[in-house]
């Protein structure tokens, strides 16, 4: 089993043995497989939002990243659309 925890900034991955070949289930060890840090754009999980996932062999994941923020670049103009719906239905075929 694999599961994220951690607090924000400090983040890992942590893998849980689990055998049931008795019929019961018994957890081993955990093993911490790695760390990300949030603010370097590295692993993410926020819930209900977990932004991994492993293969199914167990030997890899994907991770999706944040990107670096930038900050987007002042406002210059602002388009402004008047009688939006009506110019909405004139533009997109009604199917009836």
């Amino acid at each position: 089993m694999f599961f994220a925890g951690g607090e924000r900034g400090n983040i890992w991955l942590t893998a849980v043995p689990i055998d049931t070949t008795d019929g019961r289930v018994r957890l081993g060890p955990e093993t911490r497989l790695f760390a990300a840090t949030h603010d370097a754009g590295g692993l993410y999980v926020g819930y209900p939002m977990v932004y991994y996932s492993v293969t199914t062999d167990g030997q890899r994941f994907l991770i999706h990243r944040l990107p670096p923020t930038i900050d987007p670049p002042p406002a210059t103009s602002i388009d402004l659309v008047l009688n939006f719906a009506e110019e909405l239905k004139a533009k997109v075929p009604r199917q009836e």
